[in-house]
């Protein structure tokens, strides 16, 4: 019976037990090359290699330990084709293909020991000398980790004071670009100054070398522009005087006297067949004293009217009626920042406007001479007093 060489199934062998190490892993892979069997470092396995021709050194050595082993070797020849049976096979003296297996297996076995009685020294010398390599590693390791941790701390506080010098840096340039435009608006003021300055110089200049030349025609000259320049002024209002601010008020007093009886009149005849109490006193007595307020009233308005004669105030809620709020804050920023207006005092008079409102408005509301009137009434009477021509004279500016 014969029996090939190429065996194509698996041979396992447990190497751990043995304690292979690197070098007898290499050793056992040259000796697994050596009799057509492939060694796996990873799994310590041994493979049978495919069919494929097997070097003449290998096949001697090969040859003489089979023959050791009772198997005698034969070669054939014409058999190319690869599912055939190999060319070189060994023939087995009465035995099986079982007991070929079992005379590797036997020899594997054999290497392995023989390998295996040199390992130990060895391993031990290498282990030792690893352990001592891991020890000098493992030191070196916690040296560069200190020493790694202490740069990081200096770069982190290094971190902290660039970024700290870079803040002021920013606020340093910050202030030097506005100090730039400052002195910038400074040298532009100066630029005008002196182009101003020297506009006046040249224009005096020429005014003293013609009154060098001609002091009479330069006096005639400036005499007449002082005359043009009194007379571009605009004239002043001629203040009234005692005697006619007295026939004014006697006027005034005459034509209140008037319209309060008139008020009167209409207040009687809308009330009808009902007076109240608070009518009848505000008809009676207090009249005297309503007559008199109204007088000092009207004496300050027409006052007012004639000499001061003050711009007309337009209410917030109506001038700024429809407008956004973020321009709204825009404009009066501009506003109350301008010239004209911290020359006029704008913002002081609006505020104050704005106090006379509130307080008018939180002031508690009294009758006085509507009191105990219908509101019908009122509103009719009102209406008929605003109709009238003594209203709409007092009224007229």
């Amino acid at each position: 019976m014969s029996c090939s060489i190429y065996w194509w199934h698996e041979v396992r062998f447990d190497a751990i037990k043995i304690g292979m190490g690197v070098k007898p892993k290499e050793r056992m892979f040259h000796y697994a090359n050596a009799y057509g069997l492939r060694f796996n470092r990873e799994s310590l396995k041994f493979y049978r290699l495919p069919s494929k021709p097997i070097a003449a050194h290998v096949e001697k050595a090969l040859q003489s330990k089979m023959v050791s082993f009772g198997c005698r070797h034969e070669r054939r020849s014409g058999l190319h084709d690869a599912s055939a049976e190999p060319t070189e096979l060994f023939m087995l003296n009465g035995a099986s293909y079982d007991a070929v297996s079992e005379h590797m297996l036997t020899l594997i076995d054999e290497v392995l020991l023989e390998l295996a009685q040199h390992m130990p020294k060895q391993d031990d010398e290498r282990i030792a000398k690893l352990e001592a390599r891991n020890g000098e590693l493992a030191q070196r390791l916690e040296a560069k980790s200190a020493e790694l941790e202490a740069k990081a701390y200096d770069l982190t506080h290094k971190s902290a004071e660039l970024a700290e010098c870079q803040m002021k840096v920013l606020r340093a340039l910050a202030e030097a670009q506005k100090k730039g435009e400052e002195l910038a608006a400074q040298k532009q003021q100066f630029e005008q100054i002196w182009a101003a300055e020297h506009e006046l110089r040249g224009k005096a200049e020429e005014q003293l070398d013609a009154y060098r030349r001609n002091p009479r025609a330069a006096r005639a000259k400036e005499a007449r522009a002082r005359k043009y320049t009194e007379r571009a002024k605009p004239a002043k209002p001629a203040e009234p005087t005692r005697h006619a601010m007295q026939e004014w008020a006697a006027v005034k007093g005459l034509i209140v006297v008037v319209l309060m009886i008139i008020l009167m009149g209409i207040i009687g005849a809308a009330s009808g067949s009902k007076p109240s109490s608070s009518t009848t006193s505000n008809v009676g007595t207090p009249v005297h004293t309503v007559t008199q307020r109204g007088i000092k009233e009207w004496e300050q308005r027409e006052a007012e009217k004639h000499f001061t004669k003050p711009a007309p105030v337009v209410p917030p809620n109506q001038l700024w009626e429809g407008v956004d709020e973020a321009a709204k804050q825009l404009m009066l920023e501009r506003l109350y920042a301008s010239e004209v207006w911290q020359n006029s005092k704008g913002l002081e008079d609006f505020h104050t406007w704005q106090g006379k409102k509130e307080a008018e408005a939180s002031r508690p509301k009294t009758g006085g001479l509507w009191e105990g009137v219908d509101e019908s009434a009122k509103q009719a009477m009102q209406e008929r007093l605003r109709a009238s021509e003594g209203w709409q004279r007092s009224k007229d500016p």
